[in-house]
């Protein structure tokens, strides 16, 4: 794998032209921008040290907090990820507000965000089953305050792993599919959380996982371990080349990673080397389906999977990984600030981010809202 040249300069030259771009975007109108630009300038001053980004982080934080307290409670479901990214910002940015900002909100909120999750646990179905895990993840962001909103809640038990309507494929990846949902899970037990029938919960999940992995084989174009989706009612997996956040194998290399350390077994940490050290031989079109810098479907997303991978293992062979799609991002950047482009603001300040961290050598957190 060669390692597309990249300094300090270069990368910052690449920020500061996606930073550009998103302060030309103006005030954001919707509430993931606006959460996503409070946790991009947050970020920014961590790694800048520049007051007016922690000043407009503050500014912007109290204009979500503000549209929060005025949503009706079902209305909250349908902003889960500006939820998440509130919960995130608010040990952060909270103890710097006014005494004038509404210290009732957040008890609101956690009210408000239980009662369809409890829903959703005595009637798992499909349709809601990543509305409850973007629960979750929200309650694991409100620790320890939401403590015992979190425990009675998974006192009820969790969905089952196949809990799909017989027209809908599972997703397996991180885009709202197993992987997100075991690694949420994950999360919490490293918290701290005791959360019941963890562990054959997660086997039950990576033996499914597992039982559909297929051999590699370039030239037949099955590059993935790992299907992307399955059909519960045929049993049919369908695989993909891509390669990136929203699926493919780098999701479920990091997967069976963090469950080492609830399953301590040497054969799974195998298998989680085997799986992510494989996807490092992929870096063409053709084994990857990528061709933009974004974070969702692209570089940007790829690059910040091989940090996590490198930064749980240690392995080296991840910082090339790590550092090759670095180069990628900063190579298919012109085409995604160009005038035509069709990237999202919130694709791009992930973007951002993830330029940003590479300036840094430590991590900025922010991930939690994504892995």
């Amino acid at each position: 794998m060669l390692v597309p040249p990249h300094t300090p300069d270069t990368l910052a030259q690449s920020w500061q032209a996606v930073h550009e771009r998103l302060v030309s975007a103006g005030v954001p109108d919707s509430l993931s921008d606006l959460s996503g630009f409070s946790m991009y300038h947050y970020c920014a001053y961590q790694v800048l040290n520049q007051p007016q980004d922690r000043r407009l982080a503050q500014q912007l934080y109290q204009q979500l907090r503000a549209a929060l307290s005025q949503l009706p409670p079902p209305q909250l479901l349908h902003h889960l990820d500006a939820l998440c990214a509130a919960a995130w910002l608010a040990p952060r940015l909270d103890p710097e507000l006014a005494e004038t900002a509404d210290p009732g909100l957040w008890a609101r909120l956690d009210a408000a965000l239980y009662q369809p999750a409890e829903q959703i646990c005595s009637h798992p179905e499909a349709a809601r089953r990543h509305t409850f895990f973007c629960i979750l993840r929200y309650f694991s962001l409100r620790l320890p305050a939401a403590k015992t909103v979190l425990h009675a809640l998974l006192a009820l038990g969790l969905p089952p792993l196949l809990a799909a309507a017989p027209t809908q494929p599972v997703p397996l990846g991180l885009d709202g599919g197993l992987a997100a949902e075991l690694l949420v899970l994950l999360r919490l037990h490293r918290q701290g959380v005791a959360v019941p029938e963890l562990a054959p919960y997660v086997r039950a999940g990576l033996l499914l996982l597992l039982g559909m992995k297929q051999r590699v084989d370039f030239e037949a174009g099955h590059c993935s371990v790992f299907p992307y989706q399955l059909h519960s009612q045929s049993g049919e997996a369908t695989y993909s080349a891509e390669l990136s956040w929203h699926r493919g194998d780098l999701g479920q290399a990091l997967l069976l990673y963090e469950s080492h350390s609830l399953l301590p077994d040497p054969e799974l940490a195998k298998i989680a080397e085997l799986v992510g050290l494989n996807t490092l031989l992929r870096t063409s079109q053709a084994t990857t389906e990528l061709v933009s810098a974004a974070w969702h479907r692209g570089a940007a997303g790829v690059a910040h999977l091989y940090r996590q991978l490198h930064h749980i293992s240690r392995h080296p062979a991840y910082r090339t990984g790590y550092h090759y799609w670095l180069g990628q991002t900063q190579h298919w950047l012109p085409a995604a600030l160009a005038a035509d482009s069709t990237i999202s603001l919130a694709d791009l300040t992930k973007v951002g981010l993830v330029l940003l961290e590479a300036q840094s050598e430590d991590g900025l957190g922010w991930d939690v809202l994504v892995l």
